[in-house]
Parts: structure tokens; sequence; C-alpha cells
């Protein structure tokens, strides 16, 4: 979250929900949200260290005008999101590394007119077996 709130576009409203704000006003907004639970990809017994993959969700809703091309007014929170996840891909030493894996768009009528976007990244850390809650 931090890394996303950072240098961000100040229109942008960053949540911790993919769901799509209620208000108008609460837009252009970006939901994020892990996708399920973290795997061990790696384990050895010589080591006590453990790496996993955190796969994470990125949802970005923004209001568009019929006529509007929905990947225009997307691009900036996507550019933004690639920017703060992918410069960086260590999230100051925080990672091992950050990948993404994907990018769908749509467009979709409910209200009004949204252009989403759905971007999906996995971050791979390591943790400590003897306490695998602790990020390492």
């Amino acid at each position: 979250m931090a890394a996303l709130e950072t240098d961000k576009p100040p229109e942008l409203k960053i949540r911790r929900s993919p769901l799509r704000p209620r208000k108008k006003t609460d837009l252009p907004a970006l939901g994020v949200f892990f996708v399920g639970e973290a795997r061990t990809d790696y384990e050895d017994a010589n080591t006590p260290m453990l790496q996993h993959t955190q796969p994470v969700g990125l949802f970005i809703y923004v209001e568009v005008d019929e006529d509007e091309d929905p990947d225009a007014a997307l691009d900036p929170y996507i550019g933004h999101a690639d920017k703060q996840l992918l410069d960086d891909v260590t999230l100051g030493d925080q990672v091992i590394n950050t990948r993404r894996v994907s990018c769908e768009t749509d467009l979709v009528e409910l209200d009004a007119v949204y252009a989403t976007a759905i971007l999906m990244y996995e971050i791979v850390y390591f943790s400590d077996q003897r306490d695998p809650e602790a990020v390492v």
C-alpha cells in the first residue's frame, strides 16, 4: 500500500478493497487485495529460510463517458501501479522480487460507465521456518 501511495496522481484514491466505491467522488480508485494465501515455493533443510509467493491483485475503476477510450482513461493509473511496484521490484529491500502476471481491462455499464482494470502481481519474500509469520 505504501508503495502505491507514493507519487500517486492526486485524484487517485487507494483502497484496501477490490469493490467499486459507492460514491463517484471516490473515483478514480485503485483497490488492493490478496488473492488467496501465500504459497511456499522453496524449503531447504540446510537453511532456516522459506521462500513464499503472495499473489496480489489491483482493481482500478475510472468513470468514463460512453465515447471515451477506456484504455486511455486507465493508462495513467496502470502506469502508476507498474512504476511503483516494478521500478524497485524489491520494494525497498522488503521483498525478493515483484512481477506483473496479467492485466485485463473492460468497460462496465452500471449506474454509469466505468473503465476497469484488474492487474495481478506476485510478490516473492522470505520467512524464517522457525517463525513462518515473521517476514525476513
